[in-house]
């Protein structure tokens, strides 16, 4: 009885009910999951045909640079017949242009309208192609070419002609452009910019009217009048201004290690030490014996280095057996050598002896990286306004090589002077660097011919400083037509 009292008090277990996914749940996953796998096709399929447009694009801006290219690359103007003249500009249409992986034809079509007074000419070029849905794309390029001749392009490269500087802010064009305008009809300019003379110049004749001390720290281009405020002195004078290069191959010689040594003094004790690259560099500054030349010098007599880096152009790893070129007078990058340049008058009435000042290096160290000295000249003006004279070159010994200067004269450890300019002729006029100024018969103040003697300010008076054993290089008038556009024959000044 117990027992089954205990059975009836037992709750009954029931069996769980079975649960899983409906049919139309199933669906509906399937639904959403289709859904998603459309959307990334479809955002792929425009990624796909964005990127199709854009590569299409690309070769049709590179049809149309090609196009305009070519219309720029003329290189006669005025020639009736020619193919390469600029008159064939003219509109155009080019259709069906396949271009490998673009995967669609080019049309281009360009319209060319002249301008009125003919000198240049307005260039449209569209280019126009159907994408893979067909739909019209376009891409447009607008461009001006003017009516010059190619060759005068070479002009950008040309040095202003000898005694002109550029006009600036209404100056006069004998004004070096480094002077400050100062705003009141006058400009200021420091011969040396790190030293403490300036002159001051009239705007309108181009006259230095005064000389005043100035603060060494601050350049031309930072004078203002009231820097000037008590510290001038007035005079009335005349610029003879210029730059003196330096081509010192020739003057190097090798080691058994293969660097070159350049001992720009002797007896002196530094030497500058030369790798031939390419590019050929100045890599040190080295303590040498003051009295050994530079062609008895070995790489056991190099100590205290000091490391430089300082290009030298151009360089002949032949050293001095290839006579200098007018390729080496162009542009020479070459260590400079401390001087100064003295300027004697032979014209009588001069208030004053004529006054140079030139940026020279005053070390070896800073000569390495130096490449040329500027240099003016301050001509007091005599009652008639005309000078003449001689300019030269006089040599200065450098601060941390010892008390020598480097030597004038031919053959070794010596160098030369070389003058730019067009012949050697003695009649040469003022501006074109003869050896000796005023010797030109020029126009006289009431108009006469005949008259003699430099009047106004002469610039782009430059020299060359070569070695000893080579000769001043030489070259002919300029000639645009082959790609010369410049003419920089030398003659020998000193001695």
């Amino acid at each position: 009885m117990t027992g089954y009292r205990l059975r009836e008090l037992n709750p009954k277990v029931s069996a769980p009910t079975p649960r899983g996914a409906t049919l139309i749940e199933a669906l509906l996953a399937f639904a959403v999951t289709a859904a998603g796998l459309l959307a990334l096709v479809r955002a792929h399929l425009q990624f796909d045909y964005a990127a199709d447009v854009a590569r299409q694009r690309g070769e049709a801006v590179r049809l149309a640079e090609s196009d305009l290219e070519a219309l720029r690359s003329f290189d006669l103007v005025g020639s009736p017949g020619s193919a390469t003249d600029f008159d064939t500009i003219t509109s155009t249409v080019t259709g069906d242009v396949e271009i490998a992986h673009a995967n669609t034809s080019f049309r281009l079509q360009r319209q060319v309208t002249p301008a009125a007074d003919g000198r240049h000419r307005v260039v449209s070029l569209q280019v126009e192609w159907s994408d893979r849905q067909n739909q019209a794309q376009r891409v447009t390029l607008r461009d001006l070419i003017t009516r010059a001749a190619p060759a005068l392009s070479g002009a950008l490269a040309l040095q202003a002609p000898p005694g002109t500087y550029a006009a600036v802010g209404g100056r006069h064009k004998s004004i070096p452009q480094r002077a400050a305008d100062l705003g009141d009809g006058r400009s200021v300019f420091k011969p040396v910019e790190s030293g403490t003379i300036a002159w001051v110049f009239d705007n309108q004749s181009g006259e230095i009217t005064s000389s005043c001390t100035v603060p060494a720290d601050r350049p031309s281009g930072r004078l203002a009048a009231a820097d000037l405020a008590g510290t001038c002195t007035s005079v009335r004078g005349q610029l003879l201004a210029g730059t003196v290069r330096f081509n010192l191959r020739g003057a190097t010689h090798r080691l058994a290690d293969g660097r070159w040594v350049l001992k720009p003094v002797h007896p002196g004790g530094l030497a500058w030490i030369l790798d031939d690259g390419p590019p050929a560099r100045i890599i040190s500054l080295c303590s040498v014996p003051p009295g050994t030349p530079a062609g008895a010098l070995s790489a056991a007599d190099l100590s205290a280095c000091t490391r430089l880096d300082h290009p030298v152009a151009p360089f002949d790893a032949a050293g001095a057996a290839p006579p200098l070129t007018a390729t080496d007078s162009e542009a020479p990058r070459w260590p400079a050598l401390a001087l100064h340049v003295r300027l004697d008058l032979d014209s009588s009435g001069h208030p004053a002896p004529a006054t140079c000042l030139a940026d020279s290096p005053a070390s070896a160290r800073a000569g390495a990286g130096a490449w040329q000295v500027d240099y003016a000249c301050l001509i007091p003006v005599n009652a008639d306004g005309r000078w003449s004279g001689r300019t030269t070159i006089e040599p200065l010994p450098y601060a941390d090589a010892g008390i020598a200067s480097w030597p004038i004269a031919a053959g070794a450890d010596a160098y030369r002077v070389c003058r730019y300019a067009p012949s050697d002729a003695t009649d040469l006029p003022d501006d074109a660097h003869p050896a000796d100024y005023g010797r030109h018969a020029g126009t006289c103040s009431d108009g006469r011919a005949g008259c003699s003697g430099v009047t106004g300010n002469l610039s782009h008076q430059n020299f060359l400083v070569i070695a000893g054993t080579q000769a001043c290089p030489t070259d002919h008038a300029a000639d645009p037509a082959v790609g010369d556009f410049v003419n920089s024959n030398t003659v020998a000044h000193q001695p």
